[in-house]
């Protein structure tokens, strides 16, 4: 199946060797963590787990933004995968998060999970933000 992504990535996307060398050091990353998990299938992964490896990733130091370079590679290798019937669903669309769990994987806090997920979000404009932006407009100091 990974196999089949990556040719998916050379042939009708056009990536280059260094792309693919990147997207399969991704997966293959994702699917230690798996196995590290004993978990055997990708189609038994669900958000829980992406949210588990991507505080793994954290805790192993990893910059906001390869954190999300590897949730993009992942999110694109479920699209194919639900794309050409290997799994059912894709655990990392969007929208698609857990109901009525109890408590995050494994050992991780609640904030931990919160925190790790949020970093993952582009920021949006903050109101203070907004005002310091617009002070500048009118020629204003902020808090002057």
């Amino acid at each position: 199946m990974v196999q089949a992504y990556l040719d998916f990535l050379v042939v009708e996307k056009g990536l280059s060797a260094n792309s693919i060398s990147a997207y399969a050091a991704d997966i293959s990353r994702f699917l230690e963590f798996l196995e590290s998990r004993e978990m055997t299938s990708l189609d038994h992964v669900d958000i829980t787990v992406i949210l588990a490896w991507l505080v793994q990733l954290s805790r192993e130091g990893l910059a906001p933004k390869s954190r999300a370079r590897h949730l993009i590679t992942i999110r694109g290798l479920y699209r194919f995968l639900v794309n050409e019937k290997y799994v059912p669903v894709n655990p990392v669309q969007r929208g698609k998060h857990p109901q009525n769990r109890a408590a995050p994987p494994g050992n991780h806090h609640r904030c931990e999970v919160a925190a790790c997920w949020i970093s993952l979000t582009p920021p949006t404009q903050g109101a203070a933000q907004r005002r310091h932006a617009g002070s500048h407009v009118r020629g204003r100091t902020p808090g002057v």
